[in-house]
């Protein structure tokens, strides 16, 4: 809990766009957002039962999407767990959010980062998105010692959630050969 106590927090938040600038070149307007997000949420202005910070990059590969979530990390002192989300093309609701779970298991106070989302199946995404609205995911765990399965409720609502995508890259690129500045 110490990650989040509001003098650390805000000597970390003085100290992001450093980390952010030394990690992931360019990218001006989705540094200075992501950063935004985070202090609006710990401002206390949004519904604290909600993730922490929700963010969605989308653009080509190569431009520092996914850095930009691991240096989100590295400046806020939590660890990043990345879930490949093309491992969730043919379903595997269950499967996705026992990866949720164990990663909130691993730090509470945490990044994850899904990476590739538009890769995964429709049901794992709509799983997603009831989660982050809803900030609580129901995971049905393995057996227990009395052969039963225990249903377990995770809040998501100290994560800082980062989707990724390259579903847009054909329009991106086109955009910004026409001059067009529209971040990732």
């Amino acid at each position: 809990a110490e990650a989040f106590d509001p003098k650390a927090l805000r000597a970390r938040l003085d100290r992001a766009p450093e980390i952010l600038e030394s990690r992931v070149i360019g990218q001006a307007t989705a540094k200075r957002a992501l950063l935004q997000a985070v202090s609006r949420a710990y401002a206390g202005t949004q519904d604290s039962n909600k993730p922490a910070v929700r963010a969605l990059f989308v653009g080509p590969p190569g431009v520092g999407k996914s850095e930009l979530a691991f240096a989100l990390g590295a400046a806020f002192n939590v660890p990043v767990t990345r879930v490949e989300m093309g491992r969730y093309a043919g379903g595997g609701v269950e499967a996705f959010q026992v990866e949720i779970l164990e990663a909130i298991r691993r730090g509470a106070y945490s990044v994850i980062l899904l990476d590739e989302i538009e890769k995964a199946h429709p049901k794992v995404q709509e799983a997603l998105l009831a989660a982050m609205d809803s900030g609580v995911m129901n995971v049905q765990e393995a057996l227990n010692s009395s052969g039963g399965r225990a249903m377990v409720r995770v809040s998501l609502r100290n994560c800082m959630i980062v989707a990724t995508g390259n579903a847009a890259e054909a329009y991106i690129l086109k955009e910004a050969q026409g001059g067009s500045s529209l971040g990732f």
